[in-house]
């Protein structure tokens, strides 16, 4: 059996039994009924007393579940402030990765004096997360024809085909310009220049 069941029990026992006895011996008159109203009053109260408990229980346990309930909210307050907060990382870092390609681009465009330069730079990732303060490599893709390249030029003097100078083919491969724009892209974002790379395409 529950002790906390035997002990109302017992005790209820006990109540009745004394207010029985008191009915019995004490003389009938007004001090018998203020006796009886008196056990009256203590066995309705132990009568009430698992009800009393249970309600107070009943109150404890709505505490806790409030409780609980503000936890659950709190966390689920800071779980979507994390995540606010790492979209807006991530759209500053877009903005930012943005803004910095169309810039140079434009001074690209402006140097060569072409519209058709494509940049792609990329960041240092830091502790799982990319650090826009430290760019890891710029790569600029231009057109073919997005630099004024001067290229030899094959000539028939005498019945015999020759270029001018001394100069080789092969020595015309590539831009004249690129160095000029690696160096230009280097000094404007304080960058090594073997980490900018020229695509002609």
């Amino acid at each position: 059996m529950n002790p906390v069941l035997k002990e109302w029990i017992t005790n209820l026992t006990i109540i009745a039994v004394m207010a029985a006895i008191a009915d019995i011996f004490l003389p009938s008159g007004s001090f018998k009924k203020y006796t009886g109203f008196i056990f009256g009053i203590i066995l309705l109260i132990i009568i009430l007393q698992p009800l009393l408990k249970l309600m107070g229980e009943l109150q404890g346990l709505e505490r806790r579940i409030t409780g609980n309930m503000l936890l659950s909210d709190m966390e689920t307050i800071q779980f979507q402030s994390a995540i606010l907060k790492d979209q807006q990382e991530e759209l500053v870092r877009k903005t930012f990765k943005s803004n910095l390609e169309q810039h140079i681009a434009a001074e690209v465009e402006r140097h060569t004096g072409s519209g058709k330069a494509a940049v792609n730079v990329t960041f240092a990732v830091k502790n799982g997360k990319t650090d826009i303060s430290c760019i890891d490599r710029v790569v600029i893709r231009l057109a073919e024809n997005s630099l004024v390249d001067v290229r030899p030029v094959e000539i028939t003097v005498g019945g015999q085909n020759g270029f001018i100078g001394n100069l080789e083919p092969e020595e015309w491969e590539g831009s004249k310009a690129d160095p000029e724009i690696k160096e230009m892209i280097a000094d404007m974002l304080k960058l090594p220049m073997d980490k900018i790379q020229i695509i002609q395409q």
